[in-house]
């Protein structure tokens, strides 16, 4: 319920005795809230008339309000309808009443009505005071815009139209048999893609540089896997240039570690480039929408997400023709967090995992080692120290590259035999458009 001001006037009564000192007779006054004394005692508030043509204090408008009867009439001067109003009470917190409004058939409120018998006009944001006049009406006939308050719905945002005509082509939306886990597991995207019709394949397009792009996300953010934080002294610049396995993968590998722990020491990779942003023109289907969130996989079976709450026009129909598509395998990063992933979400076995966490395992219990003896001594150069250290347990940070490079050299060839069936089924239904 919207907040109605409340109106204060000049006390009658210190007007009265202002006047009287003056040696005038007291002039009989009326706020739209309190009313006119009548013979007999009787108090005559504007409220108080069941029938009445009112006009707004600054004369602009005049109504017709008819609460003789049921329902309430509300007829506007110079205006064909006659709205029905339902009359609601407004209270404070503590209970106690304020006002009545009175609300057309929108919900809009119309009038309101002051507990000492004031009577508003309610215009928008504007609240104004308004009172009978001597104009003669009749009773209003049948309400033309009639029915209880009902506020018509809130527009929907720009977007969501977008969004509703992405999930009618998505493959969840189409094929209910699907998951959001899906979305990573690559057989299952093969199976999506055997069963897509020319209408579900779409292509990405970059939104400029005012917009958000998608990016990568290999498995969705409810299955996160496991990630390592990091320690007080890093693998130096020359040290992390001998792994070179993983940089055409977007990633660099970092050994960290700390002198005064046993536990916490990891091998972290990192990405190095931009890799997780999809290129222009990729072609793919839509898996899934949530809201303004839409995930993307591609011919391949990169998984991307957008959100389509900006201007530009980020999926559109048909894949396009095949010599504007970019190359498959944009982005083949992979670390403990993303394979973890994959595993929890079951698109990969649990051994995967359990051979990297014995490689991480044996790195913290080499630098722990070799940093142990420090604690004893003083004046240790620390970062000096921390190369050394580095240097002889790269053994571990070796085996972790090697590991991660077959993991990623396994799935990219998955990945690419996908692509060239996805290709074909293309080429098949005919949605290179």
């Amino acid at each position: 319920m919207r907040t109605l001001r409340t109106f204060s006037y000049p006390s009658v009564l210190g007007l009265g005795l202002l006047l009287a000192s003056c040696g005038k007779e007291p002039v009989q006054t009326t706020t739209p809230d309190q009313g006119t004394a009548q013979a007999g005692g009787q108090t005559s508030t504007p409220a108080q008339r069941p029938l009445a043509h009112f006009r707004t204090a600054d004369g602009m408008i005049g109504f017709t309000l008819d609460r003789s009867g049921t329902p309430i009439k509300l007829q506007v001067d110079g205006e064909q309808d006659v709205f029905e109003l339902t009359q609601q009470e407004r209270r404070n917190d503590r209970g106690e009443l304020l006002d009545y409004v009175l609300l057309d058939p929108t919900a809009t409120p119309r009038v309101s009505i002051g507990k000492h018998g004031g009577i508003t006009y309610l215009r928008g944001k504007d609240e104004l005071p308004a009172t009978a006049d001597d104009t003669a009406v009749a009773p209003l006939g049948p309400p033309t815009v009639a029915g209880p308050p009902v506020a018509p719905p809130e527009p929907l945002p720009a977007w969501a139209e977008v969004a509703a005509r992405l999930e009618g082509i998505s493959v969840r939306g189409r094929f209910p048999e699907f998951e959001a886990k899906d979305s990573a597991d690559l057989a299952k995207v093969r199976a999506a893609i055997a069963k897509a019709e020319a209408s579900m394949f779409v292509h990405y397009v970059e939104p400029g540089e005012d917009g958000w792009v998608a990016r990568a996300e290999t498995v969705p953010s409810s299955f996160s896997g496991m990630a390592y934080g990091g320690g007080d002294f890093a693998t130096d610049d020359d040290e992390a240039k001998r792994y070179k396995a993983l940089v055409k993968h977007g990633a660099r590998i970092i050994g960290v570690s700390s002198p005064e722990r046993d536990l916490g020491n990891h091998i972290l990779v990192r990405r190095s480039d931009d890799r997780d942003e999809l290129a222009d023109g990729t072609p793919g289907l839509v898996w899934e929408v949530d809201g303004s969130t839409v995930v993307f996989v591609t011919l391949d079976g990169g998984r991307y997400r957008l959100d389509v709450n900006q201007p530009a026009k980020l999926v559109v129909p048909g894949t396009g023709p095949e010599a504007s598509w970019p190359a498959p395998l944009q982005d083949t990063y992979a670390d403990i967090t993303v394979i973890s992933s994959l595993v929890k979400a079951g698109a990969h076995p649990q051994s995967t995992v359990d051979e990297l966490e014995a490689i991480d395992a044996e790195w913290n219990a080499c630098v722990a080692k070799a940093w142990k003896p420090t604690r004893i001594k003083r004046d240790v150069n620390h970062p000096a120290q921390a190369v050394k250290i580095h240097k002889g347990c790269r053994k571990a940070m070796q085996k972790l590259e090697a590991a991660l490079v077959r993991f990623i050299d396994a799935r990219s060839k998955e990945r690419k035999a996908l692509y060239d069936e996805a290709v074909a089924r293309v080429r098949t239904v005919g949605a290179t458009k």
